[in-house]
């Protein structure tokens, strides 16, 4: 359910996004109007192509839309400049995507410490903040194991800790359980639920899991460039 009581903590205001391909205008979002509010869980769903990824890109300020306005705490994201977004976004969104983009050479605990440097935070800090949200995510015991020598799914548990290792206060997820097998991703699905519920972090999760969609407080579906 929608609780209208909770703040807003982002709306999407007429969001147009277009492309040009070959001379011709595609157009994927038409016209988008949608608010999400602190501490909400949330499924976009739809085909494949119908821009699920496009609009969390741009409620993540990843993308600028064509048109419209994008408004996170009441602020216009894209009335910033680039550097400011750029520190906006590391402070207070998270991402999580289908594939887990971990630097393979690093560590599981120096990938999760690595949005708190690009912050400037003190290393002993980055580091204990990295040890305790791996803790969270049941990866304490693999803090020193690079990428290659994890699971698909303790890979995406490390990936999830490092999108919250700043404590952001919105996560997106771009298909997070495509990549991994029935039971690991119903796992992936379940801890995303559970850091929802215990931290209030408001989810976005864009997803064709019907399962992890009916897990969500709310589901809203792309049709024809708009949510519905």
């Amino acid at each position: 359910m929608n609780d209208i009581s909770r703040p807003l903590l982002l709306a999407l205001r007429d969001v147009h996004k277009s492309y040009e391909h070959d001379g011709q205008t595609i157009e994927v979002l038409k016209g988008v109007n949608l608010e999400v509010r602190s501490g909400e869980s949330i499924a976009v769903i739809g085909a494949s192509g119908v821009g699920k990824t496009t609009l969390l890109n741009i409620m993540g300020s990843l993308d600028t839309p064509t048109r419209g306005k994008v408004e996170f705490m009441a602020q216009d994201l894209y009335s910033m400049d680039e550097d400011s977004i750029c520190r906006f976004r590391n402070q207070n969104i998270g991402f999580v995507f289908q594939f887990h983009h971990l630097l393979p050479e690093l560590t599981a605990l120096e990938n999760v410490m690595m949005p708190a440097l690009i912050h400037r935070i003190p290393k002993s800090r980055a580091e204990g903040m990295a040890r305790s949200i791996l803790e969270r995510v049941a990866m304490g015991h693999r803090l020193q194991h690079r990428p290659g020598e994890l699971s698909g799914g303790e890979q995406q548990r490390v990936a999830i800790a490092r999108a919250l290792v700043m404590s952001p206060k919105l996560l997106l997820a771009d298909e997070p359980t495509g990549n991994l097998d029935w039971a690991t991703g119903e796992s992936v699905a379940r801890l995303l639920v559970e850091l929802n519920k215990e931290d209030e972090t408001t989810l976005v999760v864009a997803t064709h899991n019907m399962k992890l969609a009916s897990m969500m407080s709310r589901e809203v579906e792309i049709v024809e460039g708009n949510v519905v």
